[in-house]
Parts: structure tokens; sequence; C-alpha cells
């Protein structure tokens, strides 16, 4: 499978989606994600608690991280796991937008990163 089509299955089985900062976060059962676990490489992600996963080419790929019952999936740029000096890609694109977001909302950093049927604070705040 490529980018597109684990991104396509990832949209079928999607349990909640949200879109801040103009970008598609989904969340998916975990049995949905362990069905095509093995496209995705394992790693250590300093800004995710759970288990950290990435698939697909140098610059676009998914990212999914366990969050116990369900993954969190997205879109990232800039794969530092194919190559390292794309972190500098990564880090403009994906990480530093929402440091920036969460400080001028004024919310933690993973508030926009967790299952939104179950944070509560997600309900209350719209993006």
């Amino acid at each position: 499978m490529n980018t597109q089509q684990i991104w396509k299955y990832f949209l079928s089985k999607k349990v909640a989606e949200t879109f801040p900062f103009g970008r598609h976060f989904m969340w998916v059962k975990k049995e949905d994600f362990m069905k095509i676990r093995n496209m995705f490489q394992k790693e250590p992600n300093a800004f995710h608690k759970g288990s950290s996963y990435r698939a697909g080419l140098c610059l676009k790929h998914v990212h999914a991280v366990d969050q116990g019952n369900y993954l969190f999936i997205h879109l990232d740029y800039g794969n530092h796991k194919k190559f390292l000096p794309l972190v500098l890609i990564h880090f403009f694109v994906d990480v530093l937008p929402y440091f920036i977001l969460c400080s001028l909302k004024r919310k933690k950093l993973n508030h926009y990163f967790y299952f939104p049927l179950e944070n509560k604070q997600l309900k209350r705040n719209k993006f």
C-alpha cells in the first residue's frame, strides 16, 4: 500500500475527526490499525505518550499514534525516519505551527491531538 491507499483506508475506518489549523486529524479503532500495522515502522516520539508509527515516503507520510483503544492518524511532511535532515521540514510544517496555535489559543500542546469523544474540553471549544 502506498501513502494515499493507507490514508483512504483510514478515512473509511475513522470514528472521529477534527480539522485544527486546516489539517485533517482522525482516530481509528486499534483493531482497524492492527490490520495494516505491518505497513508502519515503530519510532520513538517526544511529543506523544503512546507508541508512534510512520508509513510512507520521505516527504509525505502517514503518522499514527497509539492512544489506547484508538490511534490518532494524520499526514506529516518530512519523514525523518527515512532521511534525518528532513527533520527540519517536519519541524517547520508539522510541529511549529501547533506550538504557535496552542500558545495563541492558550491550550496545552496535546489539546488538539487526543481523541475528541474522550476529551471533554474539545466538546466545549470549537477549533
